[in-house]
């Protein structure tokens, strides 16, 4: 029996390993570089291979028309947040199983799942595109001092900026015209320093919660995380509760009907929960690896193979360990000497790492994900194990500058 042709839009090792290993015939649209997150060697596997950019949506697209005349294509997928529409306008066009077109429409622009939410009382923010300064103006005058201002198709949190004070908003104003302020949008920012993220998967539309994170947030006025942990350790369960139930609320409003999805949640006054971002995505920066070490959950391989017939999915265990991602942002400065991070390999706890810091170079302020410097991966029994850890090898990591400051990463 021949078996099923699956295209994937952009990717990483694991998600083409856990293609393979479901048993598709897999080809690939993507990027084709060595990097620490990416395996080229899979690609001898797969039936055909295309190096391209997967935002190019037109051209992915006529590629697959392409091979879909020289071999059948039963689904497409992407797990990456630049190929997501990719996909799903694929999957539109062919005819074939894959995205979402419209849930992953409405949430990969962010103006739009701002619209789609706007009737709902419990789910709406106040917002506004901009097209002028005047527009940005306008908003503080009606939502200040705390609003956010970001890209409508952003990603990585570039570009993102928080806005306190009357001062902030002038210095923000000063900086943009007519072409840099296109594309952004204004919202009333949820003011917390903590940020939840809801992993869910939904089959013929049911959703079902597969587990929380949060990231405690740093960089004002930079949307920046210091560390993210799954599962978060300090919501009682009925703020749970009313987190799980908003998520699925607000995933039937946007149409949603096969796939996963990464949400995220702030906590307002009151621990009411306000719907930030979503994504028709599993949660990067290892937060899907976190899930499954935690909870013990195949979120991409269920995914996967939901694409064949519908899945099942496994009653949820009470969670028995942690993990941590932790992110190295290490302030702006010419680099001296760093630490050797060789250590790491040695501790137990430590399932991965990486760092880009050097000696003799300058380093720039971090202002976005895509700037950060390194991370660990950390899991434990629990979360008091894990923060001691943590704790511990941040007593053995550092930078030191050339104005003899040192550096070393802390937990807020």
């Amino acid at each position: 029996m021949a078996k099923p042709h699956l295209l994937m839009i952009g990717g990483w090792t694991e998600t083409l390993a856990k293609a393979l290993d479901a048993g598709f015939e897999l080809s690939y649209l993507g990027a084709c570089t060595a990097s620490d997150s990416f395996d080229p060697r899979l690609l001898k596997k797969c039936y055909v291979v295309r190096e391209t950019r997967i935002d190019q949506i037109g051209l992915c697209l006529s590629i697959a028309r392409e091979l879909q005349a020289d071999k059948p294509i039963d689904a497409v997928i992407s797990f990456t947040e630049l190929g997501m529409e990719t996909a799903a306008v694929i999957a539109d066009a062919l005819k074939i199983r894959g995205l979402d077109l419209r849930a992953v429409s409405q949430t990969r622009y962010k103006d739009q799942m701002r619209r789609v939410l706007a009737d709902d009382p419990e789910m709406s923010i106040p917002w506004k595109r901009l097209e002028k300064k005047q527009d940005l103006l306008c908003f503080y005058d009606m939502h200040g001092p705390a609003i956010i201002i970001k890209p409508v198709s952003g990603a990585a949190s570039v570009g993102v900026q928080q806005i306190k004070s009357r001062e902030a908003l002038c210095a923000v104003c000063d900086e943009l015209d007519s072409s840099t302020i296109d594309g952004l949008m204004a919202e009333k920012l949820i003011d917390s320093d903590r940020l939840y993220s809801v992993e869910t998967l939904t089959i013929e539309g049911v959703h079902t919660v597969i587990a929380l994170s949060m990231s405690q947030m740093v960089g004002h006025p930079h949307a920046l995380q210091s560390y993210t942990v799954v599962p978060p350790r300090d919501l009682n369960n009925e703020t749970r509760d009313r987190i799980a139930v908003l998520v699925k609320r607000f995933l039937g409003n946007i149409g949603l009907v096969d796939g996963v999805a990464h949400t995220e949640v702030k906590l307002g006054s009151n621990n009411r929960p306000y719907i930030i971002e979503s994504q028709t995505r599993v949660g990067g920066d290892r937060i899907w690896r976190m899930v499954e070490l935690t909870t013990k959950i195949d979120q991409i391989g269920l995914t996967l193979r939901n694409l064949g017939a519908p899945v099942s999915i496994p009653i949820l265990p009470a969670t028995e360990s942690v993990a941590a991602f932790l992110y190295l942002l290490p302030p702006s400065g010419h680099v001296k000497a760093v630490c050797d991070f060789g250590f790491l390999d040695r501790n137990e706890c430590v399932l991965d790492h990486s760092n880009s810091i050097k000696p003799g170079e300058t380093l720039d302020p971090v202002t976005n994900a895509t700037e950060r410097r390194g991370h660990i991966l950390l899991h434990a029994r629990n979360h008091e194990e894990l923060f001691s850890r943590a704790n511990d090898l941040y007593r053995h990591i550092w930078v030191e500058y050339d104005n003899g400051t040192v550096w070393h990463p802390k937990l807020d």
